[in-house]
């Protein structure tokens, strides 16, 4: 008999691909669960669904120890490497780290689909740890998670849940069919699925039992039916488990009741198992052998989980609380004793002290998350009119934060339901809860709440300061500065992070006598707390450099530096380790402003190294961000480029617009408009775009502010005049009057446009602002362009001089490339708005079907392999690789069962190519060092980026062929193809319309691609078109569980145009 395998649900799986197949383009997927009872097929429906999929795949058991974790994607690279394997060396990391660091590590295996098996078994961590990793995947780009469970998801889990439903009859006997090899007696098939209740592993289990019974059987003819007598056979699984595990020697009972109980590591200990299980010598040892003939158990472990778990759920109350009783007074260590304590039937108050206990040793042990499990379960015994029940809120929310901030919050809420709470204790939760809203990227929900305080007494101190960090977290200075002003009584009790930030905020407003008073008190007033003192000198240092002392600036933060030396180096205090690491990231921006590229380059990375070590991925993101525009302003633009996108992998998921918009989107723009990158401009462009969406999603008028002044970059190196100063107009009103980068912006715009007179205007007043403003990259990039647009070569030569001392190496090259303008004959446009280079009579085109021009004739290309191939090196060249190797190449492409080594592989290859040229032309394709590049050759792809044509279009890019590479350079195409569209609503709305519904064939579930096509049908006066694109877009929608407004016209009004 060959092993059979149940009937998919057709519909459910369905709707799960479509729910995951944005992966297979490389965008997010929201997480998504299959769960029901044993034997559901949940396993094998999630594998067909990921067959469906076509991309990579990985399984992982949700138990899973932390070192197969590490194994799951080898040689994965940078943190996300080292971080898993820290964890599999048996370091405790929290869930968002780890998770994070597993999320990178698969995204370099991006299109790939993780399935997590059993989500219901294994330890609280690791649920946190698969919880906080469904979470993260939503927002990651080409990377999925599917897992299987026998709960539905929590109202607060992030997993969309699908429940498995049972099989229909017909599709159960089709299933025994499968398994027998022939039909069974109908009479047999009947009293199977009528036993099995629609679960297929039931039915299979059923016709097991009956062939070992001899009930059901095959005498060469067919099978032979005979019916059971009686009906002795459980209809679950956990039934005909529960009579597997049945056994009728008191002691083996008990002795299995007991290892239900233990976990391996305590069974393998004898002593401990007889102990709990109550057993003398002789009776453990019989006991055992028993339970290990009846393939029960191999030693101390099941023969199958199941067993386990089936005897732990039947285990009589009363045998359940004798069996706890005797594990908590044989075991000794608290940790282990904790989750007996539930089972033991305690006095509530020795309850308390036993998971107090279990807590304070794991906090001793650095297992912070499971001492926060063991508060929790500690504040669980207390009833609601305990006094004592608002204390342990307190530290049960306390001990979460640095874990779970969103459980943290949870707990800090429960004291509005605490009538016995203290007005002091609902305020520190109140302001905790704040904190932990801001943490979670909810900042407009803990300005409410703390609006809805209003810093009465008796917390009017804590209010006000409190407040007065939120303000500066959220870069709004001016308001910062007026609510320290607002309580002069209640300056002199601030702790050092207020006044950090208040020194912080008067500096950036310009007010550096007052934030130098400030600070200069506080540090009179601080004692000699090392960490206090170290964290008011590093404001203090700040002061000093606006004022122009950057010297003075650097000695502070030595003094800093100097004070957290002297506390222990190996101290396990994370406020120590994060003082550190922000004291060299601020000597970093010390060193950048001063145009000391190396020495801040060397400080980011020092403080990446530091962050890695804290565990937090999101702050390490955070730094590598700054690191990677480092490395633009210093022209290490490939490992520059890969840090960049690396951070805005992370900073996305988490959704930190900040940092995303504010520094790795805006290092992305300069990297791709400025360096002379392959399409650079059209990188630029998406960048841009990306970065303005995702700061008016945030609503903070700062990060809206930069992504505007990023998007009228790219807009001014078109010489878009009213695109341009559309952006700096609306930028200008944010930020309340016209600034000095702004002032770039329109300079380079003017100078563009041909009217030298007015951009050399522009240009020196905001020179003299940034270099005011101590903005020294920003100074030079307006100095070079005045130079350039007043044709002064001493003054290049002498910024040239100056960059190269320092390390600028990206401004040099800038300068260099002004230089050589001068001094050619005119002046020549910037590479990336060069037309495209003549090239041989060879076409490639790929904005379609791949189709071959040659002569003005179109040349069929035989055989999927060279289409492939084709394919393959014409999306290289548009995203700038030289070449592809010949072994990636090789072995990238479908699997030939013929080809049985790496060598046939490559043989084959070689045969590709060789017939490629023979049809297409010796030049076509090129053989360079280890590989292949796409020869004389034109493709329509780079036409298009070079010329915004829509035409060149014929549908969506390769449509037809099979493949999973070029992701890069679809991601860069249908950018650009949506900026175009966009460009042409004004003048040609029907092509735009046309546009629009090859973005949606690429991806029908982009929400700004639908927008894009309404408004170009509206335009063009196709409201039929509109109405009906948009009935097919909402039953899209729902398929995946997602809604859209009812009208299509209020679906546009909810997507403002930009």
């Amino acid at each position: 008999m060959r092993k059979a395998v149940a009937p998919v649900p057709v519909d459910l799986a369905r709707r799960v691909v479509a729910a995951l197949r944005p992966v297979q383009s490389r965008r997010a997927a929201a997480p998504q669960l299959l769960w029901g009872e044993a034997g559901r097929g949940k396993t094998h429906l999630a594998q067909q669904v990921l067959a469906a999929l076509g991309c990579r795949t990985l399984t992982v058991q949700a138990d899973v120890a932390p070192a197969a974790l590490a194994a799951l994607v080898p040689g994965a690279g940078g943190w996300a490497e080292r971080l898993l394997r820290r964890a599999a060396a048996g370091e405790a990391l929290e869930p968002a780290a780890l998770a994070g660091a597993l999320l990178s590590a698969l995204g370099t295996l991006a299109p790939v689909v993780l399935l997590v098996e059993d989500l219901h078994t294994g330890t609280p961590a690791r649920a946190a740890l698969w919880s906080e990793l469904a979470r993260q995947s939503a927002h990651k780009r080409g990377v999925g998670v599917l897992g299987t469970s026998r709960q539905p998801q929590g109202e607060a889990d992030p997993w969309c849940g699908w429940p498995v439903p049972p099989q229909s009859p017909a599709a159960l006997a089709a299933l025994l069919e499968r398994q027998a090899d022939a039909p069974l007696p109908p009479a047999a098939a009947e009293w199977i699925t009528a036993r099995a209740q629609g679960n297929p592993l039931f039915a299979l289990e059923y016709f097991r039992l009956l062939t070992r019974s001899r009930q059901l059987w095959n005498d060469g003819q067919g099978w032979r039916w005979q019916a059971p007598g009686s009906d002795p056979l459980p209809d679950t699984i956990e039934a005909l488990l529960g009579q597997a595990v049945r056994v009728e020697d008191p002691d083996a009972e008990v002795l299995l009741g007991a290892a239900a109980l233990l976990s391996p590591e305590q069974r393998a200990d004898p002593e401990v198992w007889r102990a709990v299980a109550g057993l003398s010598a002789p009776a453990f040892a019989q006991a055992r052998d028993l339970l290990e003939t009846r393939g029960l158990l191999a030693g101390p472990l099941f023969v199958h989980p199941l067993y386990g778990e089936v005897v732990r759920r039947d285990l009589p109350a009363p045998v359940h609380r004798t069996l706890a009783g005797r594990a908590l007074q044989v075991l000794s260590d608290p940790r282990a004793r904790a989750p007996f304590v539930p089972s033991a039937a305690l006095d509530p108050a020795q309850a308390r002290d036993l998971l107090a206990q279990a807590a304070h040793a794991a906090e001793a042990a650095g297992a912070g998350q499971e001492a926060a499990g063991h508060w929790a379960a500690h504040l669980a015994t207390l009833a609601p009119p305990d006094p004592a029940r608002p204390g342990a809120a307190v530290r049960t929310a306390l001990a979460w934060q640095p874990y779970d901030p969103a459980r943290a919050e949870g707990y800090a809420a429960l004291l509005d339901t605490m009538p016995q709470a203290t007005p002091e204790q609902r305020l520190d939760m109140w302001l905790l809860r704040a904190e932990l809203l801001w943490e979670q990227g909810r900042p407009a929900e803990a300005s409410a709440l703390m609006a809805s305080l209003g810093g009465g007494a008796p917390g009017q101190a804590r209010w006000h300061h409190k407040q007065v960090q939120l303000l500066g977290m959220g870069q709004d200075f001016a308001a910062a500065a007026e609510q320290w002003a607002a309580a002069p009584n209640l300056q002199a009790g601030a702790p050092p992070a207020t006044l950090y930030v208040v020194g912080d905020a008067l500096m950036r407003l310009g007010r550096t006598d007052e934030a130098a008073a400030t600070l200069s008190g506080a540090l009179d007033r601080c004692g000699v707390d090392p960490l206090a003192r170290a964290e008011l000198w590093m404001a203090y240092a700040g002061v000093a450099y606006h004022q122009g002392q950057p010297d003075l600036a650097l000695e502070r933060l030595s003094s800093a530096l100097a004070l957290l030396g002297t506390l222990p180096g190996d101290s396990p205090d994370r406020d120590l380790q994060r003082a550190r690491e922000l004291a060299v990231t601020q000597r970093a921006f010390l060193r950048l402003a001063q145009g000391d590229y190396a020495g801040a380059g060397q400080d980011f990375a020092a403080a990446v190294t530091a962050t890695e070590v804290l565990g937090n991925p999101y702050r390490l993101a955070q730094r590598e961000a700054y690191l990677g525009s480092t490395l633009v302003q210093l022209g290490r633009y490939d490992e520059a480029e890969a840090t960049l996108l690396r951070a805005a992998d992370v900073l996305e998921a988490q959704g930190d617009q900040m940092y995303l918009v504010m520094v790795a989107k805006q290092a992305l723009v300069t990297l791709n408009l400025e360096a002379e990158r392959p399409h650079g401009l059209a990188r630029a462009q998406k960048h841009a775009r990306d970065a303005l969406r995702s700061a008016r999603a945030s609503g903070a008028a700062t990060i809206v502010a930069s992504a505007l002044l990023s998007a009228a970059r790219v807009e001014a190196a078109q010489g878009a005049e009213a695109p341009t100063l559309a952006l700096l107009d609306e930028h200008d009103r944010l930020v309340g009057a016209p600034a000095a980068d702004a002032l770039t912006v329109r300079g380079l715009l003017l100078e563009r446009l041909g009217r030298p007179a007015e951009a050399e205007a522009a240009l020196a007043r905001s020179q003299a602002a940034l270099r005011a403003q101590g903005q020294t990259a920003g100074a030079d990039l307006a100095a070079l362009a005045l130079a350039r647009v007043q044709g002064d070569a001493a003054a290049l030569h002498a910024l040239l001089a100056r960059l190269e001392a320092q390390g600028g190496g990206h401004t040099a090259a800038l300068t260099r490339r002004a230089l050589s303008e001068l001094g050619a004959p005119g002046t020549a446009a910037p590479p990336h708005l060069m037309p495209a280079p003549a090239t041989a009579g060879c076409r490639v085109e790929v904005l379609g079907p791949l189709r071959v021009v040659v002569g003005g004739e179109v040349v069929r290309v035989a055989g999927g392999l060279r289409r492939e191939v084709l394919a393959r090196l014409a999306l290289a060249r548009l995203t700038g690789q030289d070449s592809l190797s010949a072994r990636a190449l090789a072995l990238g492409l479908p699997d030939d069962p013929d080809a049985q080594t790496e060598a046939d592989a490559l043989n084959r290859l070689q045969q590709v190519v060789y017939h490629l040229r023979r049809a297409l032309g010796a030049a076509s394709v090129r053989t360079t060092l280890g590989g292949y590049a796409l020869g004389d050759v034109m493709c329509d792809a780079e036409t298009f980026l070079h010329t915004r044509d829509l035409s060149l279009w014929r549908g969506p890019l390769l449509d037809g062929l099979d493949s999973e590479q070029g992701a890069d350079a679809a991601d860069l195409l249908y950018a650009a193809l949506h900026s175009a569209a966009d460009a042409a609503l004004a003048h040609d709305p029907r092509e735009a319309a046309r546009a629009g519904r090859i973005l949606l064939q690429a991806d029908p579930y982009d929400r700004a691609a639908l927008a894009l096509t309404l408004r170009a049908l509206r335009a063009s006066g196709n409201r039929k078109g509109a109405l009906a694109t948009y009935q097919s877009a909402a039953a899209r929608f729902a398929e995946v569980g997602e809604t859209l407004p009812p009208a299509w016209q209020d679906f546009l009004d909810e997507r403002p145009a930009g």
